[in-house]
């Protein structure tokens, strides 16, 4: 799912109407008044599109993370060679890029409001959290690897509360649920 961010653009050469003077004081109020609306429109819609880049963006690493405790979890108990294999696709999902949520996390932020961001903040370090969490179970030796997967699947449940957390903040700055359905 890809997200576009609203552009505006001009497809006539006359003179748009808030560059014109007004001729008296009710119309310069009216045209002042449409303008405020459109941009109130144009911020809504970009603070809208952040949002669900960011819950886009967090969806994937998290996907990713979580795909990459599973290898970890079928490396338990396995022979030495079936467990490498397993751990390698595991490390291999787990260093996956995301690139773009970095850039949506920051794009949530200077949108706000401060709801919003401080439930950017909570979801980015549980998340960072359940990584960390991830890697341990996938370089654990022998021994120790069943524990480190029973830990992972337990900090799984966290970070998904808080992504809830987001969305719901999220649709409630943005005055509908689009962000919460897209969300799931």
């Amino acid at each position: 799912m890809t997200f576009t961010y609203p552009v505006t653009e001009f497809r006539s050469v006359a003179t748009p109407a808030f560059l014109r003077q007004p001729r008296d004081n009710t119309a310069a109020a009216d045209e002042t008044e449409g303008m405020d609306s459109d941009s109130e429109r144009v911020d809504c819609a970009s603070r809208k599109a952040a949002y669900l880049a960011y819950a886009e963006q967090f969806k994937k690493r998290l996907y990713l993370c979580r795909r990459a405790g599973i290898q970890a979890a079928l490396a338990v108990g396995k022979t030495e060679r079936e467990a490498a294999q397993l751990l390698s696709e595991a490390r291999r999902l787990w260093s996956e890029p995301v690139e773009a949520l970095e850039l949506a996390e920051v794009l949530v932020r200077a949108q706000g409001p401060d709801a919003v961001a401080d439930s950017v903040d909570k979801a980015s370090a549980k998340l960072t959290d359940y990584r960390a969490v991830v890697n341990e179970a996938i370089v654990a030796d022998v021994t120790s690897r069943e524990a480190r997967v029973r830990a992972a699947r337990t900090a799984y449940g966290p970070v998904y509360r808080t992504y809830l957390e987001f969305l719901h903040a999220a649709s409630d700055s943005a005055g509908d649920d689009e962000v919460l359905r897209l969300g799931f």
